[in-house]
């Protein structure tokens, strides 16, 4: 029914403000940052934002992404030198219509009974090489279209 963003899966697509998706990992540093950086870059009233479930693992909340997801997303035109790690709280979920999870680990308490949270299984690109990089950057990529299509 109109009038609210739904957060249902198959209502998403009925809508009156835009939605406000958070892509979450495990630092906010690799996958999360990518996934933002790629919907923010379709031209459309939804927006997102990214956090992490241990932000410290890769340096401290307000730190940049590293220079090789820099330079990953700069391949294919996108530019996360900005980006400042987040630490997920729950206001930051509850704030989120949907919530995409992309840490291997469980996620935190406060996600666990939420129908916002769907989760991606993406490698955790940390150590990996920058090959292996642009490989999960192509996932993601393909995900994030995906995801677009389903809500506009």
């Amino acid at each position: 029914m109109p009038g609210t963003a739904k957060t249902k899966h198959s209502d998403l697509h009925v809508k009156t403000r835009p939605l406000n998706v958070l892509f979450v990992c495990k630092s906010n540093f690799g996958r999360s940052v990518m996934a933002e950086a790629m919907f923010n870059e379709y031209p459309k009233a939804n927006i997102s934002s990214s956090a992490g479930t241990d932000v410290s693992r890769e340096g401290s909340e307000g730190s940049p992404t590293t220079p090789n997801f820099i330079l990953v997303l700069a391949e294919i035109g996108l530019d996360a030198s900005k980006h400042a790690a987040r630490q997920l709280t729950e206001e930051l979920a509850n704030q989120a219509d949907i919530i995409i999870y992309m840490a291997n680990e469980k996620p935190p308490a406060f996600l666990k009974d939420s129908d916002k949270v769907r989760i991606w299984p993406v490698r955790d690109p940390g150590g990996l090489s920058v090959t292996d990089k642009r490989a999960i950057r192509d996932e993601i990529k393909h995900k994030v279209e995906e995801l677009i299509k389903e809500i506009g």
